[in-house]
């Protein structure tokens, strides 16, 4: 989950089509797929699977989760 600096969030899955840069000026980040989440059910995949790319000079902060296998098994 990546926190915008204007306080907006955006989820995503970063996977094996995901990017993140490592160059000091550019600190840009591309989910593959943006997903959505709700404090009562939790990940919800959107069906649109579409990915988004977020510029580094939007990015307050990065969350990061790892799957449960359950939620392995199901990609």
């Amino acid at each position: 989950m990546v926190t915008l600096t204007d306080e907006r969030t955006v989820a995503g899955y970063y996977g094996t089509n995901s990017f993140s840069s490592s160059d000091g000026g550019e600190r840009d980040l591309y989910l593959e797929e943006e997903w959505d989440w709700e404090a009562e059910q939790g990940w919800k995949e959107r069906p649109e699977r579409v990915g988004i790319l977020i510029p580094g000079r939007e990015i307050k902060f990065v969350e990061i989760w790892h799957p449960s296998k359950e939620q392995i098994d199901v990609k």
